[in-house]
């Protein structure tokens, strides 16, 4: 990357200078950030722009050499009020042909509102961050790295998703979509990704055997990926316990055992002395792995 920047410089025959930063302010190297004079730089770029990338990032140096960017409107200002950007990833290919129309989005989109930040990733140069956020095709924009956007995003979408705490709201919702149409991998890569759990917990309550099962399914899944990602559930799940359906009971006995939360054990200890057999030895187990755990974190 160095090469193509000493390159570029030449280039641009003075008019553009290239600065060293701190690599640690970055959280994906290698990285390079045009800005403008002494402006925050709002789109950072993690790979050499090529193929049909080329284009927009040299009218996007263009814009940011010739013009000041515009006055936030009103509603953009009141939006951002409070809000420090969101860090937006996107995902893209030199080969894709959407791809430079989501990158003149949403970097004109930054410089215009000051909502986010951008970071430009080449899903094709970047498998392990592509699989890391489950990134399936090109474009694909993750809002603070969890809340996806496939395709080509509009003005109007950026400005709803990017409200204050509008984007663990979307989440939520679309996790309990992806979980109710059977897509439950993608469902518990989200989870694992961080987005508290807690609000699942009402999926518990009178649910049908199929809508059980793929809850249940969808959690299990998320604690393969990230083994803690569940705990702000399980105090959520304690009080259900005591429902009246056994094999709710021993389902959620099963599920805080493999959550392994220390704070569930009074309660399953108590569930131990269960009238039906199946739900008592589902709570023994979950104990025994409970307290499994708990030596394993003191050794």
């Amino acid at each position: 990357m160095q090469d193509w920047l000493d390159r570029l410089a030449a280039e641009a025959a003075g008019k553009i200078a290239i600065l060293s930063g701190d690599p640690a302010s970055q959280p994906f190297l290698p990285a390079f950030s045009p800005q403008a004079e002494d402006d925050p730089p709002l789109v950072h770029y993690h790979f050499v722009p090529k193929g049909r990338e080329e284009e927009p990032f040299r009218e996007w140096i263009w814009h940011l050499a010739k013009a000041k960017p515009p006055a936030p409107s009103e509603k953009d200002r009141d939006r951002a009020t409070g809000q420090r950007p969101a860090e937006v990833l996107l995902f893209v290919s030199p080969h894709c042909p959407n791809c430079p129309s989501a990158v003149r989005m949403v970097s004109a989109f930054a410089l215009e509102t000051g909502l986010m930040t951008v970071h430009l990733l080449d899903a094709f140069e970047r498998p392990e961050l592509a699989e890391q956020y489950r990134v399936r095709s090109v474009p694909t924009l993750l809002i603070e790295r969890h809340l996806p956007v496939v395709g080509v995003p509009d003005r109007k979408q950026l400005l709803a998703l990017l409200q204050k705490d509008r984007p663990a709201k979307v989440l939520q919702d679309q996790v309990l979509s992806l979980i109710h149409s059977g897509h439950v991998s993608e469902a518990a890569g989200i989870l694992a990704a961080g987005l508290d759990p807690s609000f699942l917990a009402q999926g518990f309550q009178n649910p049908t055997f199929h809508e059980k099962l793929a809850l249940l399914t969808t959690l299990e899944e998320a604690l393969e990926i990230s083994p803690s990602c569940l705990d702000s559930l399980a105090d959520r799940l304690v009080p259900l316990l005591s429902s009246e359906q056994a094999p709710l009971r021993g389902d959620l006995a099963d599920l805080l055992g493999k959550i392994g939360n220390i704070s569930a054990l009074p309660a399953l200890e108590a569930l131990c002395q269960d009238p039906d057999p199946d739900v008592a030895e589902a709570a023994q187990e979950a104990c025994s792995l409970i307290r499994a755990k708990a030596r394993d974190v003191e050794a």
